[in-house]
């Protein structure tokens, strides 16, 4: 399942919902902040459902309902979060999300009918479309780490240029438009620094960094206290890493790789990082960062917490 919000409240509150269910019921859940981010995911990830923000306007709607038509995902969408009285409807939105959840069924993807060779053909690239995107992730982040050789550049550029090219030939123009954008920035050699528009169209594929479906198993939990918003603001940032966002409540917080709790909203006993509204704490290292460096170091720390734990 995928929610595509730029809001952290109306993410946070999604995440909610789907806690409430039966581990067996859970939908693995990414979060997609950006309309493009929305629309990549949906083609690649051709998820059992697509939970849209009304706030993106019918423009953005309808771009994302064509991606959810295409992938065969039911679209639902939800109420502006930012709209008068949102905190009022939260109990009342929560309640209706856990039970069209827990109402989805599996999706059984039919083959294409073998005399429609054009559809065959079509299922076929899907097929191979999460493997293309772990690639191009993979020579991007490369670039951008200063460790691809003059090789090795122009063999991702090839690749973008080719993906750019058949992309959209094959219904998937999301993804497309970040194949040409990775084009156009290795167009003509590498500049230092790497264009933005290159760490952008990266950052959207670093699901794919690790070279592997996203959803192919579970993933560690983030448990976060402290609010629907601060779930939500943490969600993007940590499946980069691999990790999913679970809310802790009670005595039935989940197993977790760490806990997120925000100062005077519980204990913090045994957290790993204690996030106020103006720094973050890291428990254990004594020291703390500015808050607005969250999204920076977050994605770094959880791949080090994870290897220790491992370990």
């Amino acid at each position: 399942m995928i929610v595509v919000s730029p809001s952290p409240q109306l993410c946070g509150l999604v995440i909610d919902a789907a806690g409430e269910l039966e581990a067996a019921q859970r939908p693995p859940l990414i979060v997609a902040p950006t309309l493009l981010e929305g629309r990549v995911f949906t083609e690649i990830l051709r998820p059992r459902a697509l939970l849209v923000d009304a706030g993106f306007g019918a423009d953005g709607q309808r771009s994302l309902a064509a991606a959810a038509a295409a992938a065969a995902a039911p679209a639902v969408l939800l109420g502006e979060c930012e709209a008068p009285g949102f905190d009022d409807r939260v109990a009342a939105e929560r309640s209706a999300l856990v039970a069209w959840l827990a109402a989805l069924e599996d999706r059984v993807d039919a083959a294409p009918p073998a005399d429609d060779m054009l559809a065959v053909v079509r299922a076929r690239y899907a097929r191979s479309l999460g493997e293309k995107a772990a690639t191009l992730a993979a020579h991007a982040w490369s670039i951008i780490d200063g460790v691809a050789s003059a090789e090795a550049i122009e063999e991702a550029r090839r690749l973008a240029h080719r993906l750019r090219g058949s992309a959209g030939s094959y219904g998937f123009p999301a993804f497309g438009e970040i194949a040409a954008g990775i084009d156009a920035a290795l167009l003509g050699g590498l500049v230092s620094p790497p264009p933005s528009s290159l760490r952008r169209a990266a950052e959207i594929l670093a699901l794919w960094r690790r070279g592997a479906d996203p959803l192919a198993e579970p993933w560690p939990a983030l448990a976060v206290a402290g609010g629907h918003a601060l779930a939500g603001e943490l969600a993007p940032l940590a499946q980069a890493a691999g990790c999913r966002v679970e809310l802790a409540r009670g005595d039935g917080r989940p197993a977790a790789l760490v806990r997120v709790v925000e100062r005077g909203a519980g204990e913090a006993e045994g957290a790993a990082m204690v996030v106020s509204a103006d720094e973050v704490e890291l428990r254990g290292e004594g020291r703390t960062f500015p808050r607005d460096e969250l999204a920076r170091r977050l994605p770094e720390l959880l791949t080090r917490w994870r290897r220790e734990l491992a370990s």
